[in-house]
């Protein structure tokens, strides 16, 4: 959290130097590089009692074509670590750093009624990868690192619009819909490894999205603030030589972000 604090601080001390009277909140161009801090909360439990809470900070990047009506894509990803603390449903504690990344492309259609506060509709489907890793240590039970890992396939839209002249506001509903999960675990006391199979269940996200256009040295840019919530699950599954047990996790979050438009 205290990176994107740092973030913030930073484009307060810019933005007296920003001159948007007169500039457009549509860029010239459909091209946007997004970059900037990603922190979220994230609480997870397991079936039986086990339980975990912590502060994961990382970055995230992308790269988007944003026609003002026309074909839409975007390649997007994240990487985020931190430490989490919590206690297994005997009480006993419970302590682990979790790596967490992702990486998606997306396709879809941009409709936009500039007449209407520039009204736009963004339906799209895409395709992923997720990988949650979780490494226990001391003075946890078993210090196992524990690895989540799938393909998925999503489908979403966003909708948004511009209340005035540089801002614009809107919101992002996005479903990953899980494809073969798997999960590892490594660091046995016997140095094996297993790999278990999970339950596909369907994970959501919803993002709430503030655009603020401006521009600097006749370069157009986007300041952006978007709070986001996440529901995971990982369904429990019989597996040998022991189950997957079913895991879910619930993440709220904040993406600041600078956006290079051209």
């Amino acid at each position: 959290m205290k990176y994107c604090t740092i973030f913030l601080f930073i484009l307060l001390f810019f933005y007296p130097a920003a001159e948007t009277e007169c500039f457009s909140i549509w860029p010239k161009g459909p091209h946007r590089i997004y970059l900037g801090p990603d922190s979220f909360h994230l609480k997870r439990t397991k079936k039986g009692g086990a339980k975990q809470k912590g502060w994961l900070n990382g970055v995230y990047g992308a790269y988007e074509r944003r026609p003002h009506g026309g074909v839409y894509t975007i390649f997007d990803g994240y990487y985020a670590q931190g430490s989490l603390k919590g206690e297994t449903a005997a009480g006993n504690t419970l302590k682990s750093k979790m790596t967490d990344k992702k990486i998606e492309g997306r396709l879809g259609y941009s409709f936009c009624i500039q007449s209407w506060k520039k009204l736009t509709l963004i339906p799209y489907g895409g395709y992923g990868y997720s990988n949650c890793k979780n490494a226990f240590k001391a003075p946890s039970p078993l210090t196992n690192t524990y690895t989540e890992y799938f393909n998925y396939a999503s489908a979403g839209f966003e909708i948004s619009f511009s209340p005035c002249n540089a801002l614009e506001c809107g919101l992002n509903f996005n479903t990953d819909f899980m494809i073969e999960g798997k999960s590892k675990i490594e660091d046995d006391v016997d140095d094996e490894t297993f790999r278990l199979l999970i339950e596909n269940k369907n994970q959501y996200e919803i993002d709430l999205l503030f655009r603020y256009y401006t521009h600097y040295n006749e370069k157009a840019f986007t300041i952006i603030a978007s709070p986001f919530y996440q529901q995971r699950h990982y369904g429990g599954m019989k597996n040998f030589p022991f189950d997957f047990i079913d895991t879910k996790f619930q993440i709220f979050g904040i993406r600041l972000l600078i956006n290079l438009c051209f």
